[in-house]
Parts: structure tokens; C-alpha cells; sequence
């Protein structure tokens, strides 16, 4: 899904890099070194968004892993990544679609904690 979101601007990238004639430089990046960074960066921002879970976990008092938390954080990333690659694709973003779709994301994902039930004493 990160990778979807990120293939507008490595084909940018790559149409850039065609343009100058760097064709062995543009293969290096489009198939190996982009795929491997935009995989990264979204494994990367999906635990940070996990862990965050864990801080609204602690303070609902829920019955809650991290490896769920990590699940329900990716689920929950599914429609603020569509819509912004979306919007990406047909108006340029600003601060307030991001701040929007962070809020949508923190909506859903909260949501989804809350519906767990709470720890027993």
C-alpha cells in the first residue's frame, strides 16, 4: 500500500532520470533502491504508529498486544492512504489534507482499540 502511494513520484523520478539519459542510473533506483526504501519507510512508520497504540492502550486500560496493535495500525492506515494517493494524484497536497487524514487514521484507530474489552482486576 506504502509502495502504491510512493509510484506516482518514483515514476516522476524515473521520467527525470530518462529525460537526462542516465537509463543505468534510473534502473538501479526504480528497481532495486526505491522498492527497498519505500518498503522500509513503511514498515518503519507503521511501528511508530503501533507504539503509539500502545500509549492509547495503556490510558483505555485494554486487553492489548503489540503484535495486534501493529495489525489494527495498518488496517487502520487503509483509507487515509487511499485518499491521499488519490488527492496526490489530482491536486497537490497541503498541511491541512495531511492534518485531516492523520485525524481520519487516529479516528479509526482508536476506534478499533476501543472496541476491545478492558482488563480484568
Amino acid at each position: 500500500m506504502h509502495f502504491v502511494m510512493a509510484l506516482p513520484n518514483g515514476i516522476q523520478m524515473a521520467s527525470e532520470f530518462i529525460a537526462k539519459g542516465d537509463i543505468d542510473k534510473t534502473f538501479l533506483l526504480v528497481c532495486t533502491l526505491y522498492p527497498l526504501l519505500v518498503i522500509l519507510t513503511g514498515i518503519t512508520s507503521i511501528s511508530v504508529l503501533a507504539t503509539t497504540g500502545l500509549l492509547i492502550r495503556t490510558i483505555a486500560k485494554r486487553k492489548l498486544v503489540y503484535q495486534l496493535l501493529w495489525k489494527m495500525a495498518m488496517y487502520a492506515c487503509t483509507y487515509p492512504v487511499l485518499l491521499y494517493t488519490t488527492i496526490n494524484l489530482f491536486y497537490k497536497t497541503n498541511t491541512i489534507i495531511h492534518l485531516t487524514l492523520v485525524m481520519l487514521f487516529s479516528y479509526i484507530f482508536t476506534k478499533m482499540i476501543l472496541a476491545y474489552p478492558k482488563k480484568k482486576r
